[in-house]
């Protein structure tokens, strides 16, 4: 799935739950983890998050509804693309052991130019090219 079409689901998904948006979304899911004594949605449980979307026990939770419990975004590609306008790789060691990083950013409409964006996924990749580890700001 292109990541395009990856976000529109996302955007999608958040439509079926009654949120303008994806980010609307989020911001309730983190207010509704903190109201409950966790620090952010990473911490929910799956019977929590299920709780939150109007669904009893994570076991109800579709294939989506999983991923964005798992994973609380659509993932960027696999592996970086230098021409993508949208992303930024940074070669070199990075703070986890990597060898090199790849900065996705995001704004309210999807996919967005450095300058245009509200959030970006940083991904750190090893010298094969796995992912070793990702943050969101």
């Amino acid at each position: 799935m292109a990541l395009k079409e990856a976000l529109q689901k996302q955007e999608d998904y958040a439509k079926s739950l009654g949120y303008e948006t994806y980010d609307d979304f989020d911001k309730k899911i983190q207010a509704y983890a903190r109201q409950i004594g966790k620090k952010d949605r990473d911490e929910l449980s799956g019977d929590e998050y299920a709780v939150f979307i109007g669904k009893s026990k994570k076991s109800e939770l579709s294939e989506y509804e999983r991923i964005d419990f798992e994973w609380g975004m659509i993932l960027p590609p696999e592996k970086p693309d230098e021409n993508d306008p949208f992303s930024e790789t940074i070669y070199g060691p990075t703070p986890n052991g990597g060898a090199y990083s790849t900065a996705y950013y995001y704004n309210d409409n999807g996919p967005c130019k450095k300058e245009e964006a509200t959030r970006v996924n940083i991904v750190e990749y090893s010298e094969d090219g796995d992912r070793i580890n990702e943050c969101y700001g």
